[in-house]
């Protein structure tokens, strides 16, 4: 798949339990964002300065700041190709 922006995207107005977002990394690897992570079924919006400090895996917002999800891996904020942020 090209490269999107999350806003060129289509709306899934009605995600099911199952809803997920994949992303793939540069290297090819992919990884999932469960619906479980999100609030009322939307990624959270966030800046630098909002999304808190690390610390707790598996949580992931959209930061505006940088205009890229960022995911929680336990230590630090990343981008979905693995990048610290």
């Amino acid at each position: 798949m090209a490269n999107k922006r999350i806003s060129d995207l289509t709306a899934d107005t009605a995600p099911g339990d199952d809803a997920l977002i994949e992303v793939e990394t540069a290297a090819g690897d992919s990884r999932k964002v469960t619906m479980v992570n999100s609030i009322a079924g939307n990624v959270p919006v966030r800046t630098d300065a909002t999304r808190g400090a690390a610390g707790t895996a598996g949580r992931v917002v959209f930061n505006s700041d940088d205009g890229a999800l960022n995911i929680d891996d336990g230590t630090n904020w990343t981008l979905p190709d693995g990048t610290t942020t």
